[in-house]
């Protein structure tokens, strides 16, 4: 008989709660996302949003609850684990490293992939494969241009792209993006916005963000979940969820033009 048995999520999310003192920032949270969905996490601000990917990525122990990456669990392992067990991420404010090149925080990426190190002193070129494939994901975000200047020096919406580049050079199944578009122009958005549905599609990835930009959330997401005061408040459509009551009242504080 064929095996039809449906694959687990890539991500699911069980019961998950931690407190800091006495407040719950994730409070009793489960969730699953499908292979290949593209979707966003909002909420107001303290809503628990950063807590929730630092628990799924290993940068917070849960009190309580499980997270499981292709239906293992994760939860306890370090980031560098989960990492390479293939979720990326990158960060509200960026981790790159400003002092080296843009091309030089690429290729630490994908020597870390491969257990490897880049020695300080070895120029970039000497990695052959690994050079090449940074160069390919610098193209992916149009950085190629840009791959011997020094990260530091890059304008704030390129530092956000190359955040991007080092978790893609992860070679991760599901990519976690903390607020792509803060503090980014009205041009720099548009940009970025197409370049991440862009890498979606051509890579096939899963993908989930966090971001406070509504336009950007209700533009390209397939599916939103919204949390409030630690609480699942609600998960759907960007429809669904742009008419959902609670939503408005929590939040949105008036109902989404689609």
């Amino acid at each position: 008989m064929e095996n039809t048995q449906t694959p687990p999520p890539v991500l699911e999310v069980r019961r998950l709660s931690k407190a800091f003192g006495g407040l719950k920032v994730t409070n009793d949270v489960s969730f699953a996302i499908p292979r290949g969905e593209l979707s966003a996490i909002i909420g107001p601000n303290g809503a628990g949003k950063t807590t929730l990917f630092n628990l799924i990525t290993g940068k917070l122990v849960p009190d309580a609850g499980e997270v499981l990456f292709k239906g293992e669990r994760i939860d306890g392992l370090s980031p560098a684990d989960i990492a390479r067990k293939g979720i990326g991420r990158a960060f509200q404010i960026t981790s790159i490293f400003k002092e080296r090149t843009v091309l030089e925080n690429v290729l630490v990426s994908v020597l870390s992939r491969e257990k490897k190190t880049a020695r300080l002193f070895r120029r970039a070129t000497a990695y052959g494969d690994a050079v090449r494939e940074a160069i390919e994901i610098l193209a992916t975000l149009s950085l190629e241009a840009k791959a011997g200047e020094m990260a530091g020096s890059l304008p704030h919406g390129d530092q956000k792209r190359l955040d991007i580049a080092v978790a893609l050079a992860l070679n991760p199944e599901l990519v976690m993006l903390d607020e792509p578009m803060a503090g980014m122009s009205p041009e720099e958005r548009t940009i970025t916005v197409d370049l991440i549905r862009k890498i979606w599609k051509e890579k096939a990835l899963t993908l989930l963000f966090i971001e406070h930009d509504m336009d950007v959330v209700f533009g390209i997401s397939e599916w939103i979940r919204v949390l409030n005061q630690g609480v699942l408040l609600a998960e759907g459509t960007p429809a669904e969820i742009s008419r959902n009551r609670e939503v408005i009242t929590a939040y949105l504080g008036e109902e989404i033009d689609e």
